[in-house]
């Protein structure tokens, strides 16, 4: 699957919505949830769902191991600078979204 942007979907909202959508996906690996509680407050009606990632890194004291599928290696350097690159690779620019939370800094 070719993904230059991320994959925003509006649902109807329910209290067990999430929990719903999310139970599939539990199983699978890297899946989490970031949930925003049912909290009072203008921005809690964003949540998160992810499984599955083409990339993770994993550091663990100095090292960070980056597994690519089954391609694995190790590296030294700061685990943000290998995230950024890790990013820079893919070319993923989406467009900012002012509705949205969670977008960094560009």
């Amino acid at each position: 699957m070719n993904v230059t942007a991320p994959n925003l979907k509006s649902l109807p909202y329910t209290r067990e919505a999430v929990l719903t959508l999310f139970a599939p996906l539990a199983q699978r690996p890297w899946a989490m949830l970031l949930h925003s509680g049912f909290a009072e407050h203008p921005h809690n009606r964003f949540d998160i769902l992810v499984a599955e990632p083409r990339t993770t890194l994993t550091t663990c004291g100095a090292s960070t191991e980056i597994q690519q599928g089954e391609t694995r290696s190790h590296s030294p350097e700061d685990p943000f600078v290998l995230l950024q690159q890790q990013l820079d690779a893919l070319n993923l620019h989406p467009p900012l979204n002012g509705e949205l939370p969670f977008q960094g800094e560009r």
